[in-house]
């Protein structure tokens, strides 16, 4: 049996989408982001103001815990688009969401901190 990747183009092109975007969140606070002893905000809420703040690095789980949702995303892809293609595609899609949410929330906290 061929591999979902390379039986079906849709899912390869957005599950790479999803990467891209993942490593963009990554870049954002490498390239952003300056060591330092200082707090940074770690959460923004428009009805309470800053809420969160911790260390620098802290800001590295958002781009983490993207890597977690595409890694379990991917695992479960297979057994699940096998069984049903249209379930497949909707994991698929709501893992590229997650990752575009996830990458607007990495800008959004480097244009509060900034």
């Amino acid at each position: 049996m061929r591999s979902i990747w390379i039986q079906d183009r849709l899912v390869a092109v957005l599950f790479i989408a999803s990467v891209v975007l993942n490593l963009a969140a990554y870049a954002l606070f490498w390239f952003g982001v300056k060591p330092s002893s200082n707090t940074v905000v770690l959460h923004y809420s428009v009805y309470f103001g800053i809420d969160l703040v911790g260390p620098w690095y802290q800001l590295y789980s958002v781009p983490l815990i993207g890597t977690f949702i595409w890694l379990l995303n991917g695992a479960i892809l297979t057994p699940l688009y096998r069984h049903d293609q249209l379930f497949g595609y909707m994991l698929v899609g709501m893992t590229i969401f997650c990752e575009l949410l996830l990458t607007i929330t990495a800008v959004l906290l480097l244009w509060v901190n900034g």
